[in-house]
């Protein structure tokens, strides 16, 4: 149960961020003044992505790649360690009180 459970934290982690991934990049090409408030919004549900301010204009495609891949990956860590902490609160919580 613990480990579907970490799991489905990793998987959610992965699918923010990949969702996010894809609406920069179309944002970017698309509305170039989408600035601030995206870029708060994406720093709040996807953590790793602090990890894209590294990047310049004139990064070669291999950089950013390895970039955005560690971004994503770093997400799926964090939303992972998430769930971790989560799941010890809940069983500390729901733990049966021994019999007296």
């Amino acid at each position: 149960m613990k480990r579907k459970f970490l799991l489905t934290f990793g998987g959610v982690g992965f699918f923010v961020a990949i969702v996010l991934l894809v609406a920069r990049l179309y944002l970017a090409n698309h509305d170039p003044l989408y600035g601030g408030w995206f870029d708060i919004f994406t720093v709040i549900l996807w953590p790793g992505a602090f990890y894209l301010f590294v990047l310049q204009s004139s990064e070669p495609p291999k950089v950013v790649f390895f970039v955005y891949s560690v971004a994503v990956l770093l997400n799926v860590f964090i939303y992972t360690l998430i769930g971790w902490v989560t799941w010890r609160i809940a069983k500390r919580i729901h733990r049966p009180n021994p019999p007296a």
